[in-house]
């Protein structure tokens, strides 16, 4: 399993940041600044992830930093297709990852673009701040999301929709803020199939 320590401050500009599996930040900042305009990101075939202008942490602890994730995604497509794949864009997406003594920011703008997430299992954020299996201590969660004209969605049994939302799933918060900050307009979020969800503009805890 792949390991990174960041130990310092580091700045990143890139369409995506994805943290290795067992990543660390301590007291450091980390930022992804990204403009995304007429493209298209595809992860085709079992458990891939499609992240576009996002934030993916995976395994990994973060503690006592900033992680800020400026999205701007512009008449673009992303696509996760096949089974347990998933499909981000302008998110911070968490997995099995705690978060002690933090920020995490998710400033996203989204125009006229669309995120698809098809088959089983799958998760579709679009301007959302996705936690599973994680767990936050003593910090600050922020989700500035403004959707314009955009399309979200999750076709196929057990998938998840999430636009403009906060989603925590098998997750812990203590003594914490989570803010959701969401301008939704003309735009449309849908979960079709067995045990689908659609979440815009919520808050929600399972």
């Amino acid at each position: 399993m792949k390991s990174a320590f960041i130990l310092v401050t580091v700045i990143l500009l890139s369409a995506s940041l994805v943290f290795a599996e067992g990543s660390w930040v301590n007291q450091s900042a980390v930022m992804n600044n990204a403009k995304v305009d007429e493209s298209t990101n595809m992860a085709v075939g079992q458990d891939n992830t499609a992240n576009m202008a996002s934030t993916k942490m995976k395994n990994s602890f973060v503690n006592k930093s900033t992680v800020i994730n400026n999205a701007n995604v512009d008449e673009s497509a992303n696509m996760a297709i096949g089974k347990g794949n998933r499909a981000n864009v302008g998110s911070v997406d968490m997995e099995r990852t705690t978060v002690n003594r933090s920020l995490i920011i998710n400033n996203a703008t989204v125009d006229e673009s669309a995120n698809m997430a098809v088959g089983e299992d799958n998760t579709a954020n679009m301007a959302s701040v996705n936690m599973d299996h994680s767990g936050v201590n003593r910090s600050v969660v922020i989700n500035n999301a403004k959707v314009n004209e955009s399309a979200n969605m999750a076709v196929g049994k057990g998938n998840t929709a999430n636009m403009g939302s906060v989603h925590m799933k098998r997750s812990y918060v203590n003594g914490s803020y989570v803010i959701n900050n969401a301008n939704v307009d003309e735009s449309a979020n849908i979960a079709v199939g067995k045990n689908n969800e659609a979440n815009m503009g919520s808050v929600v805890m399972e």
